[in-house]
């Protein structure tokens, strides 16, 4: 795991995303938080379904669901610019990519990410 530049303009390191990672699997053992299990961004329900934290200071108050698709796009934004933005556009435009079951970067050079 590396730092992360989150949302709100704070760096955060291996050792705090951790902790807030081990918060968010104590919140959902105790079901103060019960996953949707569907992609926030493209409404994806099969395939694997991540969490991605917008910032680590709450568990779960910053943290969206997404599918692997939509999270290594996230991720790969910035390395991507427009990749990402024309990802974006053919999901707002209602297109549905088929789920992932494996986290295999191979699956992302259709959105012209090699």
């Amino acid at each position: 795991m590396k730092s992360y530049l989150g949302d709100n303009g704070v760096w955060y390191t291996p050792a705090q995303r951790s902790a807030v990672d081990a918060q968010l699997h104590a919140c959902i053992s105790r079901g103060e938080y019960v996953p949707k299990k569907v992609c926030s961004k493209c409404g994806q329900d099969k395939g694997i379904i991540q969490f991605h934290h917008k910032n680590y200071s709450h568990p779960y108050r910053f943290m969206v669901e997404l599918c692997w698709r939509c999270h290594m796009m996230e991720h790969l934004r910035h390395r991507y610019p427009e990749q990402a933005a024309a990802y974006d556009a053919q999901i707002v435009a209602g297109v549905k990519f088929a789920p992932v079951f494996t986290h295999d970067f191979e699956q992302l050079r259709e959105h012209g990410i090699v």
